[in-house]
């Protein structure tokens, strides 16, 4: 995020805006900490440019100003503040690599010039986050990503379903289960690769017109016409962005990922997700906010368009499949934005 963007909706942005008008809370001083400073990061990596360090490299365990910042964060936006150093075991370093190489070359050249690094911690508050980088010259260079090691310790459909059920209070009889890989493929890896590609998302879009910056004044008045993929799926309505589709989707507004109080009952699952089935947007956690959309679209657009995994949501009642939302991107409602991917990620000369 211009700031943090959580992977999880409790604020998401990443932490997650909470998915209303889209504004986070007012940072202060924490936009002035050494740590969203480019200067920083080229003596943590003792360099004149960060950008001359190989990918591969910029994976490592915290620095401590890195962790004191997480945790003033956490504090303000109501989270534990307990977070903690962790450990890069060589499973998780291999997976992070192994991401990296998987991308489409024009995806990896842009993060060589945008993602700084790449740290683990515990007890972030969430699977990962995204905070910008500024050089007072140039405005916005880049961002790092931050990873909760202990919450990446599971498979990713496990990992998915938890994720997918963290809006909802529990129903008699009703389970929602998420499936991003068959059975074979199924790994913590995966799970590491998905939360990546996720925050990958965020990290490229800083600095670009794609969206506006997440860190902008939210009652600002926006010219769509700057944000070519703000134009795919949102709009502005007395001074709040919203979905072009919330007239067939009411309960996007109590949708909020990680909340310690959900507000929906397992029970209205299957209706809810018949509703985004209507709308141009790929997940329920994604339609939280505009920023979030981008990020959903970038990790599922490689997930499922480019590598062939499904995405699939069922949802059982007392063990009888009730409804089953699958992710295709061959559908007409997502013809726009798979086009757009396409031409703005994987051309060459779209860098």
């Amino acid at each position: 995020m211009a700031s943090m963007l959580r992977i999880f909706c409790g604020w998401a942005l990443l932490t997650a805006l909470a998915g209303c008008s889209g504004a986070r809370p007012i940072l202060g001083d924490l936009t002035q900490k050494p740590i969203r400073g480019e200067s920083f990061w080229n003596a943590h990596f003792q360099t004149n440019d960060w950008r001359t360090i190989p990918l591969a490299l910029r994976i490592s365990e915290s620095p401590s100003s890195l962790l004191e910042y997480v945790g003033q964060l956490n504090s303000l936006e109501g989270f534990p503040s307990d977070t903690r150093p962790a450990q890069m075991d060589s499973e998780m370093a291999g997976a992070i690599e192994a991401t990296l190489r998987m991308l489409p070359v024009p995806i990896q050249k842009r993060l060589q010039k945008k993602l700084l690094g790449i740290f683990v911690v515990n007890n972030l508050g969430s699977s990962g986050l995204t905070e910008s980088v500024f050089n007072s010259q140039q405005g916005l260079v880049g961002g790092f990503i931050i990873l909760d090691s202990a919450v990446l310790a599971q498979g990713a459909n496990r990992w998915c379903s938890w994720r997918e059920n963290t809006p909802f209070t529990p129903s008699p009889g009703i389970l929602l289960q998420c499936q991003v890989a068959d059975s074979t493929h199924d790994s913590r890896a995966l799970a590491i690769q998905m939360i990546l590609i996720h925050e990958f998302g965020h990290v490229l879009s800083i600095g670009e017109n794609y969206h506006p910056d997440w860190d902008q004044n939210p009652t600002q008045e926006l010219s769509l016409t700057h944000y070519p993929f703000m134009q795919l799926g949102w709009r502005q309505e007395n001074q709040k962005t919203i979905t072009r589709w919330e007239n067939a989707y009411p309960s996007r507004r109590d949708i909020h990922f990680y909340s310690k109080k959900p507000a929906l009952p397992l029970d209205k699952s299957a209706s809810i997700y018949q509703e985004l089935e209507s709308t141009g947007l790929i997940s329920l956690y994604g339609s939280q906010t505009v920023f979030e959309d981008f990020a959903e679209s970038f990790l599922y657009f490689i997930h499922c368009e480019l590598n062939n995994n499904p995405y699939r949501i069922s949802i059982l009642k007392d063990g009888k499949l009730l409804y089953q939302y699958q992710l295709d991107w061959s559908s007409p409602r997502l013809q726009a934005k798979r086009d757009w991917f396409r031409e703005n990620f994987l051309i060459e000369s779209a860098e």
